[in-house]
């Protein structure tokens, strides 16, 4: 599995590289003409090449590719792993020790409490995100779902900000 999680990687990447271009491959880019003291005049057309368009489905491919592996591959086999480890294994034995220690032990128990209280059957997790149907994955602990709120917070402070600099400067 690290050999494929490694060549999916380098694949990536090399498809990151291949795209990566300053300016078009056989455009050179030439300065304004000017028509008037005040005023520039320069052509635009918009352009996208085809290099560019098989290198983002190649990276597209890629990160699907590399998702379905992780999500029917590698979380169920960890979560499998985990779950026979907290029956009978030495995450049982970790929190068998922390139910049992003294308070020194303070923030472990904090820590694990969701596991302490689950193998008491007092508590029922909540899902992570209300609005997804009730799985398995929906969790706070899935990165996937970590990853799309990091992102997306990033891309409404990355927009306020521009917003707010262009409101500043004009």
């Amino acid at each position: 599995m690290r050999t494929a999680t490694r060549t999916v990687s380098i694949a990536v990447l090399l498809a990151l590289a291949a795209a990566h271009t300053h300016s078009a491959p056989g455009v050179r880019l030439r300065p304004a003409r000017r028509v008037a003291h005040t005023r520039m005049l320069v052509e635009y057309g918009p352009e996208i090449h085809p290099e560019q368009l098989y290198a983002f489905g190649a990276v597209t491919g890629m990160t699907a590719v590399g998702y379905q592996i992780w999500e029917k591959v590698l979380v169920p086999q960890k979560r499998l792993e985990l779950s026979r480890s907290k029956r009978g294994g030495e995450v049982k034995q970790l929190l068998d020790e922390i139910q049992d220690a003294p308070s020194e032990r303070a923030l472990e128990r904090w820590f694990f409490s969701d596991w302490l209280e689950a193998r008491n059957g007092t508590q029922v997790k909540k899902s992570a995100v209300p609005f997804l149907p009730k799985s398995k994955f929906n969790s706070g602990d899935n990165p996937v779902i970590g990853a799309v709120a990091a992102i997306m917070v990033i891309g409404i402070l990355s927009s306020s900000l521009k917003q707010a600099v262009h409101l500043l400067t004009s």
